[in-house]
């Protein structure tokens, strides 16, 4: 179990944040819309127009994006198109139906010609893309293609074609999912299908499933979910059930997970005093029982469900506070114990690690957001690493110039990457990135997106500093 006086001392941490003496009233800490594109460059706003079609209406979104990613050693470019299309509610008997296409194509435009070191030598920028391209032209991906029923069968949503499965468990599948209501406070679901996977086939791997969502009281909901997995020759039984509880002043999660003889034990608590407007944060996770490579599935098409690790505690504890309408400091302290220190390996550790953030809203500008973060790692010695003591920093800033324009810029570090080729643990690596969005008006975005990587990843200084340019268009009809 996690060592006790770390847990009263994270206590104690938590204490002292969470009643500060500076009272403020009816704080609510709002992100800008941009803050998502620190990480993820390209998320566009949903779509808002739409054509005419008979008594429906389509929602037709096209994105292009180019992406340049080079270094001292070589470089890369490649293309891509999405087509995103939804149709608004067509009336069937007493319900609706509507329809969802989401598909992209791609190619790499200088394929792999920049190989500076030769034809024989390994090639950096070998992706996804370049294999996907070896077998079909244009790469072409369907992520979403369905249809959804609502209440034309009474009382039962049913959806089916290429969609993602969003219960206890989000699965990516094609088959069909139903949920009927029975009376106004429970909902029973099922499902069946085949995993989607875009590199490797999965013709023969099939799942099925179903589950219950009760609400028994207006602050109780119980959830529970099995599925039934024959994928890639492994056949599992996995079971998830969820008690939700609303409690004064917050709520509390207890989450069961079992993947044939393994178990994982989750529980989460979010809390806010109304006093000071603090929010307190808590998770425990505990997995009970190693699991080994055959109890599990970690490729693309289902989940990453209790990879194969040995038994560990995790506990995260953290406090936010607003201070007045432009500051918010958190706090925060997590700890992993690994219950067989012989079994601890490079994803499975014992580490103590502390972090936290000073978020500035509204200076000096009122579209200004500013955003400082710290962590500090402690992560015992293994068979992988020495001792590794590490204060480890990233700041982001967020900038709406006007109606039309927004800017960000920002460093962000990463801990500990693996070099492949030379197979050493390294844990020096920077980023560095600047971009902006134009939204001149409802049809039309224009987004570009700059980073820069330091990193101590391999000996070769060809390869240390990587540049990586992000251009999108995105139409809206």
């Amino acid at each position: 179990m996690v060592n006790l006086l770390r847990i009263v001392f994270a206590l104690l941490l938590v204490g002292v944040l969470a009643f500060p003496v500076l009272a403020f009233e009816d704080f609510r800490y709002v992100t800008p819309d941009s803050w998502s594109m620190h990480t993820s460059p390209g998320q566009f706003k949903e779509m808002y127009r739409g054509l005419p079609m008979g008594k429906t209406k389509l929602n037709l979104s096209l994105t292009s994006r180019y992406r340049l990613q080079t270094n001292d050693y070589t470089s890369d470019q490649n293309f891509y198109q999405y087509l995103r299309a939804n149709t608004s509610p067509v009336k069937i008997g007493q319900g609706s139906m509507t329809t969802t296409l989401f598909s992209r194509f791609a190619d790499d435009i200088d394929g792999d010609s920049n190989r500076d070191w030769g034809d024989s030598y390994y090639y950096y920028y070998e992706d996804s893309l370049d294999r996907e391209l070896e077998d079909n032209d244009w790469a072409p991906r369907v992520y979403q293609a369905k249809f959804e029923l609502n209440k034309v069968i009474p009382s039962t949503d049913v959806t089916g074609g290429r969609f993602y499965l969003d219960h206890l468990n989000a699965f990516q599948m094609d088959g069909g999912d139903f949920t009927a209501n029975i009376g106004k406070k429970l909902d029973v679901y099922g499902f069946a299908g085949r995993p989607v996977s875009y590199y490797i086939d999965t013709d023969s791997d099939f799942f099925y499933g179903g589950g219950l969502k009760f609400q028994a009281t207006s602050t109780t909901k119980i959830s529970a979910e099995y599925v039934k997995l024959d994928v890639e020759n492994l056949d599992d039984d996995y079971t998830k059930a969820r008690l939700g509880q609303s409690v004064p002043y917050g709520t509390i999660a207890l989450e069961y997970t079992n993947l044939n003889s393994s178990s994982e034990y989750l529980l989460l608590g979010n809390f806010e005093i109304p006093y000071t407007g603090t929010m307190v944060g808590i998770e425990y996770k505990t997995l009970r029982d190693e699991v080994d490579t055959y109890n599990s599935y970690v490729v693309n098409p289902l989940t990453y469900t209790l990879l194969p690790e040995s038994k560990y505690d995790l506990l995260d504890l953290s406090v936010y506070q607003g201070l007045g309408d432009h500051l918010v400091f958190g706090a925060g302290y997590e700890v992993r114990t690994v219950n067989d220190s012989n079994e601890e390996d490079f994803g499975n550790r014992n580490y103590d690690r502390y972090y936290g953030n000073i978020d500035i809203m509204g200076i000096p500008t009122y579209n200004t957001y500013v955003s400082f973060k710290f962590d500090y790692w402690d992560v015992e010695k293994n068979q992988d690493v020495s001792n590794n003591e590490k204060v480890q920093y990233g700041i982001e800033i967020s900038q709406k110039i006007n109606n039309a324009v927004d800017v960000w810029l920002g460093t962000d570090f990463n801990k500990y990457e693996y070099d492949y080729i030379n197979d050493q643990r390294k844990d020096s690596v920077r980023m560095y990135y600047v971009g902006g969005q134009w939204e001149p008006n409802n049809i039309f975005s224009f987004l570009v997106d700059l980073s820069y990587e330091d990193s101590e990843m391999y000996d070769t200084s060809d390869l240390e500093k990587i540049y990586t340019v992000e251009a999108w268009a995105n139409i809206i009809f």
